[in-house]
């Protein structure tokens, strides 16, 4: 069936409108894709991921998904954010620091800090894992295929929330 067709079904069986406003591809050549729906069905992500694929590898994309419809990152890594982000954020930061009288080289600190606190909120590899606190997803990542000799690497992902445009 066509997306169409899905949609004219589904819109058959709940009788009301129903559209598809946002859809995203992820293909990944040597890896898969692994998907977290979450509880009540408003939320949930895809994350593509390099790799051998067995139970573990897909658990742990799971278990990374999760942490995407918890956290919500802008990106992957910091390559993932513009420039324009980050001197938008250090304006942000210096205004704050200027206005709190602090002088230059502090202020100069405070906002190197603040753009690294940063980069930890909005990172998927730089956030605190969900489930285990002081451990990064890109520790989580790395501990993985230690163990269990393998080679994953997240490539792609995309979260939604229904209702959100």
């Amino acid at each position: 069936m066509t997306v169409k067709e899905t949609i004219d079904e589904i819109m058959g069986k709940v009788g009301e409108k129903t559209e598809l406003k946002r859809a995203k591809v992820i293909k990944v050549k040597d890896g898969f894709v692994a998907d977290y729906i979450h509880f009540g069905s408003k939320l949930g992500a895809l994350i593509g991921m390099k790799g051998t694929l067995n139970e573990d590898s897909e658990k742990l994309g799971k278990s990374i998904a999760m942490q995407i419809v918890a956290m919500n990152p802008q990106s992957i890594d910091r390559s993932g954010i513009s420039q324009e982000v980050i001197d938008k954020e250090k304006e942000i930061y210096l205004t704050v620091a200027k206005n709190e009288n602090k002088p230059d080289k502090i202020a100069e600190t405070i906002v190197n800090n603040k753009v690294e606190r940063f980069y930890q909120d909005n990172c998927l590899l730089e956030q605190e894992y969900i489930n285990e606190a002081g451990k990064s997803i890109k520790d989580l990542i790395a501990e993985f295929n230690k163990k269990n000799n393998n080679n994953l690497e997240v490539v792609d992902m995309v979260r939604f929330q229904l209702g959100a445009s």
